[in-house]
This record gives C-alpha cells, structure tokens and sequence, in this order.
C-alpha cells in the first residue's frame, strides 16, 4: 500500500514537471496561475512604478469633470481588488496559451493595444477587479479589433512572472507580443 502511494506521488510529480516543460508551449488554466499554498512569490508593486494606462487629462478636451468622474470610478475599482496575491514564479518565462476576456487599457484608432486578460466577462470593468494572480497585463503591438474585444479571445505568447501596476488593477503577469486568436469551444 505504501509503495502504490509513493510510486502515485512520484507520476503527479513527473506530470506536474512535465506539462510545465519550459520548450513546450503550455495550455493554462486560470487556476494554474495560483501557486500552491507556501510556493508563490508574494506581489510586490513599487511605489513609485509607473502606472500603465494612467489617465492624461490632456486626452479628456480639457473637461476636468469627465476626468475626475472617469479618475474617481477607476480608484474605486482598484480599492475593490482583494489584495495579498502571490504569483506563480515557475511559470516565468514559458510560452503559454490562455483564453478568456480583455478589459481594456490603451486604444488606438479602433485598436485595443494594451489590455488586461481576465478570467470572465466584465472583470475590472463592470465588476471589481479579481485577484493580481488571475490577471494577465497584455500588449500588442498590432492591436486588436475594439468591435470584437467583448468576445472571448486565446493568447498565445511568453508568459513573465512580472507585476504592473495598471490604471485599472494591480496585476501579476505579463505577456508581450502576442497572438491573439479568436475562442472556440
């Protein structure tokens, strides 16, 4: 009996290694960017990073109401994030594959450039933001169509183990330069 468990441990442990293959690409799920209890890096944002997705009042026409009410809504959404997130260290550095919504940071003529991957619709937008370790900070040089920015999507690229602070949420990951590609089932 105790020999059947070991031998059990043993193949979790090879599997485990295995599907995180650093020369694979890996198909994550939203609970892989959770580390296991007493194996994550806590997340650490300094006070004086910059804050990507900061709101510029130049760009609101010099209507500081639409400012302060736009600035307003985003510092309550980001005092709504649970806080004491830890990241998934491990997966640092591996080309992945995840799927779900983009919440977006910077658009440029009809393209979503830098956005936030989160695990279901309305995440930092319309609902608080999740934890730091089930969001994704995501740029891409190439965009995305806004239009279609409310349908599920799949990135695919290297995954950093990175925190940013975003105008939004504070965020645990990152990816730069990726594919994107539309979600089937």
């Amino acid at each position: 009996m105790m020999i059947s468990r070991i031998v059990a441990m043993c193949v979790a442990v090879f599997w485990w290694g295995s599907a995180f293959a650093a020369d694979q690409q890996v198909d994550l799920k939203w609970s892989d960017l959770v580390p296991a209890e007493g194996h994550g890096t806590l997340l650490q944002i300094a006070d004086n990073q910059d804050i990507v997705g900061e709101l510029d009042i130049a760009d609101f026409a010099g209507r500081e109401d639409k400012f302060e009410l736009i600035q307003q809504y985003l510092d309550r959404q980001r005092a709504l994030q649970p806080g004491g997130s830890t990241i998934n260290a491990e997966l640092d550095g591996r080309d992945i594959k995840i799927s779900r919504y983009a919440a977006p940071i910077t658009i440029i003529n009809g393209k979503l450039i830098d956005f936030l991957l989160v695990p279901f619709h309305g995440a930092c937008i319309h609902y608080p933001p999740p934890p730091a370790n089930q969001i994704i900070y995501v740029k891409n040089a190439e965009g995305m169509d806004l239009a279609r920015s409310h349908l599920p999507i799949v990135v695919k690229g290297q995954l950093s183990a990175k925190p940013v602070a975003t105008a939004i949420a504070d965020v645990g990951y990152q990816m730069l330069d990726v594919t994107i590609e539309e979600y089937a089932k």
